[in-house]
């Protein structure tokens, strides 16, 4: 427990049996009643998990705004007001110091909120499902490798099914067991967009999934994707809504270039940058030292908010080649720094935003926000 002048934050654990009394409690009361003390909440309710949608949400593993290993449902019962944690420094004797609220929850809980201007008062329900779950994923050129952690009392019970599809349009889709420690499935084709799902034969519920385009890294498990293979194959393929060739950085106008395609790409659904491949995807290099840092020191200076990429290094034709990995940002929208620019990724260009674009953007931050608390 954290426990400031003016701000607290206490950890407490529940019987199941508790939290029901706790939901009916809030229900009946608009209060929040835990270890004693009451919270009052006017105006509370279960919101919907979207329009048309019931009341509560089911999420993947590693799918929700916190960190959750399991999947699960999860329920918010939102008052109707905002709030804000401190703006100001938070020291106690005894307690860490942390130099806002927003700083101190972000360490407590694992996530990251520095994107969101306010909070939603009210109470967030996670109810996990320990039944099964997809571990790791190792993603090959033209394969998958996954492990998937099952307990329930018949793994056998539990199926895997799988869908891939290549740039071209071809599809493959296929069943895995899941009683061996680790399934590797070759498609026979490189694949754009990947989809796997773990379900239950007995009741056909998915317990977990995973969705994934090969174009960025996942955040919900560990994935490999920087081998030549891989790199090679995303050359071979060209420019598109996900992949940008940059010959080199070597002025300001190039570095600023380099900022606009990372915002593309955090604004929009991700995206891999090249370094040392040239517009005709002929591979040219990038030579010298300290490419890592000065490419990720770019980006936190000529973003706002800062962009962190993902940078490897990989060897083609006996030439240094960098790849710079930009994920979807849950910050979003970023700007160009001095110029206020917000750039989107559209097929293979980096465009300024629409006014429609925009709005559409703020909307889905918006409906993210609903989740926290």
């Amino acid at each position: 427990s954290l426990i400031y002048a003016s701000f607290k934050i206490l950890e407490t654990v529940k019987d199941p049996s508790e939290v029901l009394e706790i939901v009916d409690f809030l229900i009946s009361e608009n209060k929040l009643l835990v270890d004693k003390k009451s919270i009052e909440l006017k105006g509370g309710r279960f919101d919907r998990s979207g329009p048309g949608q019931l009341v509560g949400q089911w999420v993947p593993s590693g799918e929700s705004w916190f960190p959750n290993e399991w999947p699960g449902s999860q329920f918010l019962y939102g008052a109707n007001r905002q709030v804000n944690p401190p703006s100001y420094p938070l020291v106690a004797e005894g307690m860490p110091a942390y130099p806002d609220g927003t700083s101190a929850i972000n360490h407590v809980w694992g996530i990251d909120s520095r994107g969101g201007h306010t909070w939603d008062s009210g109470v967030f329900f996670f109810f996990p499902d320990y039944r099964a779950r997809i571990t790791q994923v190792t993603l090959g050129v033209e394969h998958v490798s996954l492990k998937v952690l099952v307990c329930m009392p018949r793994p056998d019970d539990v199926v895997g099914k799988i869908y891939a599809r290549s740039k071209e349009g071809t599809v493959v889709q296929k069943d895995f067991d899941l009683v061996a420690a680790e399934d590797r499935i070759d498609f026979g084709l490189s694949p754009e967009f990947i989809y796997v799902g773990i379900l239950c034969k007995s009741d056909g519920q998915i317990l977990d999934e995973w969705t994934f385009s090969p174009y960025r890294q996942s955040s919900k498990v560990k994935v490999e994707l920087f081998t030549p293979q891989y790199v090679q194959q995303l050359i071979s393929q060209g420019e598109d809504s996900h992949v940008e060739f940059k010959p080199g950085i070597k002025d300001d106008n190039a570095k600023r270039e380099l900022a606009e395609s990372a915002i593309a790409f955090a604004n929009k659904n991700g995206g891999t940058i090249l370094i040392g491949i040239d517009d005709n995807a002929r591979i040219q290099g990038a030579y010298g030292d300290g490419w890592e840092d000065m490419l990720i020191q770019s980006l936190r200076d000529r973003c706002e908010p800062p962009i962190e990429p993902t940078v490897r290094h990989v060897v083609l034709e006996d030439k240094p080649v960098y790849v710079v990995e930009v994920n979807e940002s849950h910050n979003k929208p970023h700007l160009t720094r001095g110029t206020s620019i917000i750039y989107i990724r559209v097929a293979s260009t980096d465009k300024p935003v629409t006014r429609d674009e925009l709005d559409e953007m703020f909307n889905r931050k918006r409906e993210q926000l609903d989740l926290q608390i």
